[in-house]
């Protein structure tokens, strides 16, 4: 499943860069 992958790490960033 390297979509979820890719998926869950940019939304980690994303939280953290806000």
């Amino acid at each position: 499943m390297p979509k979820t992958k890719p998926k869950f790490c940019a939304q980690l960033i994303h939280h953290d860069n806000i």
